[in-house]
């Protein structure tokens, strides 16, 4: 497990600040020749929501939620053996203190998975990438990480692809080609095929993983 010194060299490197903040490009530089734009905004009285999300923001999203679980020690979060965030554990416990300084842990749904917070910021990369080095370059890496085809890229969505990893793969190592039975790799066209299962779903739409049994 990194250290906490070792995790916040790594955001660092990745533009963060020690607060989960973007590092202003501008450090070091007076503000006091800034000149105040008069104009209105073109997007007033617009929600910010609705906004597309850039590759820039989906990595500070994915730096900034990895550091508000970092301690001294390094980070509180569960990994399996190909370093992946579980995509099954979607609550974390939550210490809760009553008015009448009774403590409990209580099991809270998480708004965001650090997995998905990875994913949305790697395919951003790969969509925005200007050359073909660099399109190549993410392909590699969210190929070798998600264990998908080149192909598929485009048409997988976070949710498909985490029941697809939790029914075969299940966090089992399958990192290395050398492995004697070789890795496995995801098809989509299984998975919309019916191949991998059909997810039952709660009244909020939400998979309810416990009711996954594997297929002998």
């Amino acid at each position: 497990m990194k250290t906490k010194d070792e995790l916040l060299q790594e955001l660092e490197a990745l533009g963060i600040g020690k607060t989960g903040r973007k590092l202003r490009t501008d450090k070091g530089q007076s503000r006091g020749s800034y000149t105040r734009s008069s104009q209105a905004r073109a997007d007033k009285g617009q929600s910010r929501a609705n906004y597309v999300k850039t590759a820039a923001h989906y990595k500070q999203a994915f730096a900034s939620f990895i550091l508000a679980h970092t301690t001294e020690t390094g980070d509180l979060l569960t990994r399996d053996s190909n370093e992946i965030f579980p995509p099954q554990i979607t609550n974390y416990y939550k210490l809760i203190t009553t008015k009448t300084g009774l403590s409990y842990r209580s099991s809270v749904k998480r708004i965001n998975h650090p997995e998905l917070l990875r994913w949305r910021w790697w395919f951003m990369e790969w969509a925005d990438a200007v050359n073909t080095a660099t399109k190549d370059m993410w392909t590699t890496r969210i190929c070798d990480w998600y264990f998908i085809k080149p192909e598929d890229l485009e048409v997988w969505t976070y949710e498909e692809w985490s029941w697809a990893y939790y029914t075969q793969i299940g966090g089992r190592y399958n990192r290395l080609i050398e492995l004697r039975m070789g890795r496995i790799i995801l098809s989509y066209e299984s998975s919309m095929n019916g191949e991998y299962g059909i997810p039952e779903r709660d009244k909020n739409g939400d998979i309810i993983w416990s009711n996954y049994k594997e297929v002998k």
